[in-house]
C-alpha cells in the first residue's frame, strides 16, 4: 500500500498517472488540456478511445467467466484441440460475448463461431435469431451436435478447418450425417 501512495504522488507531482485513479479520486491534468470541461469518467472514455485500448465489460467478462467454469465435458474436448492456436494457428476463444450472445468458441481473426448443442436445441427459435444476429454482425457460425463432438473429434476439427479456409460448400443452413449446420454471411459480390 505505501509502494502504491508512493507512486501516486510522484504521478500526481508529474501530471501522468500510471493507473487508474481510486474511487472518488480527482486525476491530475495540465491546464488548458481539450478535456477542461468532461468528467473524470468521460476523459478516461475519451483517452481509452483515442488510445485504441479496449476495456471490459465487467458483466459481461463475469457471466464469460462463470460460462467458462460451468463448461460441458464435450466443450472441454474440442477446447482442448482449440486452444493455444493448436488448430493450424488460429487462435480460438470460449464464450466470447457477441452483443447479448456468448459463443462457445469464436476465432476472432476469421470472424468464425462454434458452437455445440445438446438435443435441446433441435428446431430452436432461439438459436435462429443468435445465428442470425451473428451473421449479421459479419461472423459465421457452424453448429455441431454434443454427440458429433463426443464420438468424432477429428472430423468436427477438419470441419472447422475446412469452414476456415472456405470449403465448405454453400453457407446457407444445413445439417448433415455429422450433425451440423453452417451459416455464413450472404456473399455481397
Amino acid at each position: 500500500m505505501l509502494a502504491d501512495d508512493a507512486l501516486r504522488r510522484v504521478a500526481n507531482a508529474s501530471g501522468v498517472a500510471p493507473f487508474a485513479p481510486r474511487c472518488g479520486e480527482k486525476v491530475a491534468r495540465p491546464k488548458g488540456g481539450t478535456d477542461e470541461g468532461l468528467s473524470d469518467a468521460a476523459a478516461f472514455k475519451k483517452s481509452v478511445r483515442l488510445l485504441g485500448m479496449r476495456t471490459r465489460n465487467l458483466q459481461k467478462s463475469a457471466r464469460a467467466q462463470s460460462l467458462r467454469a460451468d463448461t460441458p465435458q464435450t466443450e472441454q474436448w474440442l477446447w482442448q484441440k482449440l486452444r493455444s492456436r493448436r488448430l493450424c494457428g488460429h487462435k480460438f476463444v470460449r464464450q466470447y460475448p457477441i452483443g447479448p450472445y456468448f459463443a462457445d468458441f469464436a476465432c476472432r481473426e476469421t470472424r468464425l463461431v462454434i458452437e455445440l448443442d445438446g438435443s435441446q436445441h433441435i428446431e430452436s427459435a432461439g438459436d435462429e435469431r443468435r445465428d442470425a444476429y451473428m451473421v449479421a454482425e459479419g461472423y459465421s457460425v457452424l453448429r455441431f451436435w454434443n454427440d458429433a463432438a463426443r464420438n468424432d473429434i477429428s472430423s468436427v476439427c477438419e470441419t472447422i478447418l475446412a469452414a476456415i479456409s472456405g470449403q465448405l460448400a454453400p453457407y446457407d443452413q444445413y445439417k448433415i450425417g455429422l450433425g451440423w449446420r453452417s451459416i455464413a454471411p450472404p456473399n455481397l459480390d
